[in-house]
């Protein structure tokens, strides 16, 4: 009796722990000071009593009631909900930072407690990387790579890191309808890649995570070979008929 008690209670807590793996910030507004929650995972979790940390200032228990400003709460899968930390602090997210959301209960230097965490403006911020990297959601010295107001979670919920994070302005061209058959392939690659579209491409341009052109191509080509750049992930920039798009590509 007591194994399937200790079997029945493991299970509980691996449940709820996963389902707690699934919320995410979705968004950081630094203009508003408004935080986006979603929850990407299968049940609802009730988040009243989550906690923000920005530049080691903290929300309290609780404070999410008085903080909101649109969405449930108690978070149903899918879902996403927007509290403002103008509210509390008084004045809007600064240009360089991080954001961790945590549990209603624990340390904030505690990687148990940590929920999830992101930062921007590429320098160093008096912030809890550490934590999170202890927790292994994010990479010591890595920051969101485009500067913005509006900082966006682009990954399936899973997935951790700066990679995953972009701003607003990017996701616009990013998601330029005139692009939309345009395909990048193999993605991921390792010596080269095509694109397919109906189109004429005027330029294609490769820049790394930093924001840096590391290679600019002949839109002629068949293949456009890559086999001189370093594994990660980079933007494909095309120009086409005076307009813009972004596509990602991966290199391992």
């Amino acid at each position: 009796m007591k194994k399937i008690t200790f079997l029945l209670a493991l299970g509980l807590f691996f449940f709820a722990n996963l389902a707690i793996a699934q919320i995410r910030i979705l968004k950081a507004d630094t203009s508003s000071g408004e935080v986006t929650i979603k929850n990407f995972g299968g049940a609802t979790v009730d988040i009243t009593n989550y906690r923000l940390c920005a530049r080691q200032t903290y929300t309290s228990s609780g404070d999410f009631t008085g903080l909101l400003v649109s969405g449930n709460l108690n978070l149903a899968s899918n879902a996403e909900v927007t509290v403002d930390w103008n509210t509390l602090t008084g004045g809007s997210f600064q240009s360089v930072s991080d954001l961790g959301l945590y549990l209603s209960a624990g340390a904030f230097s505690s990687a148990a407690t940590m929920v999830d965490f992101t930062q921007w403006g590429g320098t160093s911020v008096p912030g809890r990387e550490n934590v999170a990297v202890a927790k292994g959601i994010w990479t010591a010295g890595q920051f969101i790579i485009v500067d913005g107001s509006a900082y966006v979670y682009t990954g399936d919920g899973s997935q951790n890191g700066n990679s995953f994070w972009t701003t607003e302005d990017v996701l616009g061209i990013e998601d330029n309808v005139f692009f939309k058959d345009f395909k990048v392939y193999p993605n991921p690659t390792t010596n080269q890649f095509s694109i397919t579209n109906n189109s004429v491409l005027n330029s294609v341009k490769i820049i790394n995570l930093t924001g840096q052109l590391v290679k600019e191509v002949n839109h002629s080509l068949n293949e456009i070979d890559v086999s001189d750049l370093s594994n990660g992930l980079y933007f494909i920039e095309l120009t086409s008929n005076n307009q813009k798009g972004i596509k990602r590509l991966v290199i391992r």
